[in-house]
């Protein structure tokens, strides 16, 4: 049996669980109905539905469930179990012009109380296990070939995605409080290994300076781009001159990732915008995430420039994030350096987790850390040269361009982020654009194409690999392209004496959470939400 959540795909086949990227969100299947391939010789034209009952449905011209062209691979006709006393709904395939089978529609806000309601009962009520009948069996079906996320890591449990199931004896060997007086570490290698078996972990982080404008309905493309295999671990989104309401930007976020991660913390800085959302059933790893600010522009009421950041542990291995807007315009190059050497040494994290020794740079007091943001460094070039070079549309050519690059320089000169390592820029410079279009800078201005905004990381321990690093250039609202990357690093088992962050582990986090969950649901304004 195949469950379909609002946003996932979960499968699962010989002990393993799979949890895969989907762009159709709210589809569910009610009670244990099937899904069976009935024809494989289909076209590949016809559509996928999901069925409910009949006595409260509506046609499926809802784009919410409209397959994707690109889902070639997937059997396009399924039936639902009959129902006692009436005839099985099948779609029809001779005559597209007849009309198309009945579907349940699930409105936005629905799909978001789904999403806290998970979220609760996640802190509340420990997993149950599966029965026999609810065992899943991956046969040659629909989502035969669908890619493995990091949920395969749940080999050897039998429970739905979300805490495995504990004996009475695994409870007393298990040490759930700070302080407490079971042997075992909840952080410890077992643990780890239990769901983590490589010891790898896989984060997606953005960063996208928004001009103030309010951002695209559609963030799947942002969030969840064709060159993603597995769906992260966690997902990290910085932005700049952020448009639009907070709140409602988590919530379209959230209802884009989907519930199987939970918004574990946000911090905000003026315009500046941080927010890591995590899967959520590794928040119970997690220390409590703790946020610092920086302004580079002291005494100015309005918080454009600046730095915020968000610092937490997970297993044994800290992390930090820093999402910044530097000095801008090209010949101002030495205030962005001294603006990194600012937030370098002005961030106060981390503040309770145990420290040797306390570092003057906070880079240096964390495991990993992740620089994002609007960096403001320009191409030091000519504007017509670039915009040649630009029209051979090679990655070499990209790589050209780099040789003027104020960052590259400001790297191999020690002078700015000099520890600090970059994915291979293979996409074209994301500013300035005219806002609406793919057309560079033509104002009085003329600003020469540059690679503004940036994804860069340094690791203490051990090495960090960037997948993928890329630019999204569908978004035409601001006069930036966001940049994305996926990167995945190894984490360590941890000790005892880190506070952890969720349920049980600190009261204080998980009122907040119900507070920020009755905060969301209060406002009208989400109620028409555009979110798909």
């Amino acid at each position: 049996m195949h469950q379909l959540s609002s946003s996932r795909v979960v499968l699962k086949h010989g002990g393993s669980v799979t949890l895969v990227p989907s762009k159709i969100n709210v589809i569910s299947l009610s009670g244990h109905q099937a899904w069976e391939n009935v024809d494989k010789s289909s076209s590949p034209g016809e559509r996928v539905c999901s069925f409910e009952s009949a006595d409260q449905s509506l046609p499926n011209n809802d784009p919410d469930f409209q397959m994707r062209h690109k889902m070639h691979s997937v059997a396009n006709r399924t039936v639902s179990q009959p129902v006692e006393g009436k005839k099985p709904h099948s779609p029809r395939t001779d005559d597209h012009s007849h009309s198309s089978p009945q579907i349940k529609r699930s409105n936005s806000m629905t799909r978001l109380s789904d999403v806290f309601n998970q979220i609760h009962n996640l802190c509340v009520f420990p997993a149950q296990p599966v029965t026999a009948k609810e065992t899943y069996e991956c046969e040659e079906s629909i989502l035969h070939n669908c890619r493995s996320a990091s949920l395969d890591d749940l080999a050897n449990t039998q429970t739905l995605p979300g805490l495995p199931s504990l004996s009475p004896a695994d409870l007393k060997k298990r040490n759930y409080l700070f302080g407490g007086l079971g042997y075992g570490s909840l952080l410890g290698g077992k643990e780890l290994d239990r769901y983590f078996p490589s010891r790898t972990l896989t984060l997606f982080i953005a960063t996208w300076n928004m001009n103030g404008k309010e951002p695209p309905v559609n963030l799947e493309e942002f969030l969840l781009p064709e060159a993603m295999e597995n769906v992260p671990d966690i997902f990290v989104i910085g932005t700049q001159e952020s448009g639009g309401s907070r709140s409602e930007w988590e919530v379209r976020l959230q209802a884009t990732i989907g519930p199987s991660h939970v918004l574990f913390t946000s911090a905000v800085f003026g315009v500046l915008h941080l927010v890591v959302f995590m899967r959520r059933d590794l928040v119970w790893f997690a220390s409590v995430p703790e946020e610092d600010t920086y302004s580079v522009r002291p005494g100015i009421a309005y918080k454009t420039k600046g730095g915020v950041a968000i610092g937490f542990q997970f297993f044994g291995t800290r992390m930090l994030f820093i999402n910044s807007h530097l000095t801008a315009h090209e010949e101002k190059q030495a205030l962005r350096v001294q603006n990194f050497r600012n937030i370098c040494h002005s961030l106060e994290l981390p503040r309770h987790l145990p420290q040797k020794h306390k570092h003057k740079d906070v880079t240096c007091r964390y495991d990993y850390v992740f620089w994002l943001g609007d960096l403001n460094f320009r191409l030091a070039a000519d504007r017509d040269y670039v915009l040649d070079e630009l029209k051979k549309c090679g990655h070499d050519n990209y790589q050209h361009l780099m040789q003027w690059d104020q960052l590259s320089q400001a790297r191999k000169k020690g002078e700015a982020f000099g520890e600090f390592e970059e994915g291979l820029i293979t996409f074209a410079p994301t500013f300035k654009y005219d806002p609406g279009t793919d057309h560079y800078d033509t104002s009085s201005k003329q600003r020469v194409p540059s690679y503004t905004d940036r994804i860069l990381f340094k690791s203490s321990r051990g090495s960090v690999k960037c997948c993928s690093y890329d630019a999204c250039p569908l978004f035409r609202t601001s006069d930036h392209k966001p940049v994305s990357g996926v990167f995945q690093c190894k984490i360590r088992p941890g000790k005892d004496d880190v506070p952890l962050a969720a349920g049980i582990f600190n009261r204080d986090v998980y009122l907040e959470a119900i507070k920020r969950r009755k905060q969301f649901m209060s406002q009208p304004a989400l109620r028409n939400c555009p979110v798909q």
